[in-house]
């Protein structure tokens, strides 16, 4: 016997990040390339022992949002294929909560949403083009 693995106990509320030390494939079925990093969730089981071409690299606390909170997140990884779309943000608000994968970070950590007065507004300026409604945005525009 060389080593002693403990398992690892997942639960809603704590995620586990693996890296891959060379290509395999996991427990799971899913192929892994070398230098891959990935997270187990609670979604996916109860309890993890790392394979030997596993490396654990941390446990990962769950991000929750409540309904007067928001955050953006940095090189969001896309839900569909599950590849990592490099210099773009992601708004998430409202009641929700996700960990972080792998690469994705938060801009300014949590924010709080701004209660206007009936008297009081906000001049915004856009950082990025996007379309709000029916009004196409360029960077730098600004409006109330």
């Amino acid at each position: 016997i060389s080593d002693t693995i403990s398992a690892y106990v997942l639960t809603e509320k704590k995620a586990l990040q693996l890296q891959a030390s060379s290509t395999f494939v996991d427990v799971f079925g899913k192929k892994r390339k070398a230098g891959e990093q990935w997270l187990v969730t609670l979604n996916d089981a109860e309890i993890h022992i790392p394979d030997v071409d596993e490396k654990v690299i941390g446990e990962v606390n769950i991000t929750t949002l409540s309904s007067r909170q928001y955050c953006v997140v940095l090189d969001p990884v896309d839900r569909s294929t599950g590849q990592q779309t490099f210099g773009s943000r992601e708004l998430r608000k409202g009641e929700q909560s996700f960990f972080l994968c792998p690469g994705e970070s938060l801009e300014s950590g949590i924010q709080q949403v701004h209660i206007l007065d009936s008297e009081e507004a906000l001049l915004l300026r856009a950082r990025e083009a996007f379309v709000d409604g029916e009004d196409a945005r360029k960077p730098g525009d600004r409006w109330m």
